[in-house]
């Protein structure tokens, strides 16, 4: 074979791989397009389940309170509180929620108490307050959630002292924790869960709940 048909063979050999080269070339353009088509659409879809929602909750608390006064708890008692809150609730993203509002609650506790004068005693504590709360919510499944909560009691008397005299406390802040796990009742969306809270603006004493939780959404969910 001469140097001639060398350098034709070369040549169409050399076509051949670029015809080839080209075709891979594209089919890898049109891959990545795809994959760049798919991670927009995946973007889209995250961005909309970020979006935020804003929603209306009633919400229903009610579980036993232990209460412990005077030196080393020496005094003490148990009963109930129950609360009707009225939440304003912001899905801030994916995974974390902001809720607050407003209420009604009222606990009754008794126990053994110092009477001056008498000795030991029982005694009946009543109380109805204005509830106002506070609560971060982390989304740990798009059912279950957790997180703080801070509640503000506004009323008459709120220093819950078991030696039978007025004070001049008109606010109790609680601290706690709440856990809420997401369901639906027909086509009712409600949340059930529990919660601890106890007091930390009392001086001397203690007061300490635990709470059966229910919410019932309305609007967006």
């Amino acid at each position: 074979m001469g140097i001639k048909n060398y350098g034709v063979y070369a040549l169409i050999v050399a076509a051949q791989l670029a015809a080839q080269l080209g075709s891979f070339t594209t089919t890898a353009s049109a891959a990545l397009a795809t994959a760049d088509s798919s991670t927009v659409d995946q973007t889209i879809s995250k961005q909309s389940q970020d979006s935020s929602r804003v929603y209306v909750t009633a919400e229903i608390n009610a579980g036993p309170a232990f209460l412990s006064d005077g030196p080393g708890g020496q005094f003490g008692g148990s009963g109930s509180q129950v609360e009707l809150l009225a939440l304003g609730s912001w899905r801030m993203s994916q995974r974390w929620s902001l809720q607050g509002g407003a209420g009604w609650a009222r606990s009754g506790v008794s126990g053994t108490t110092e009477i001056p004068g008498f000795g030991k005693g029982t005694y009946v504590l009543n109380t109805n307050a204005v509830a106002t709360q506070m609560s971060p919510q982390f989304y740990f499944t798009d059912a279950l959630q957790a997180g703080l909560i801070a509640e503000c009691l506004i009323g008459d008397d709120l220093s819950y002292s078991t030696r039978l005299s007025n004070s001049s406390q008109t606010t109790a802040w609680f601290g706690g924790v709440q856990a809420l796990y997401g369901l639906s009742l027909g086509k009712q969306p409600i949340k059930l869960g529990a919660r601890y809270l106890t007091a930390i603006s009392l001086p001397d004493r203690t007061m300490q709940m635990v709470q059966a939780t229910m919410q019932i959404n309305f609007g967006v969910y």
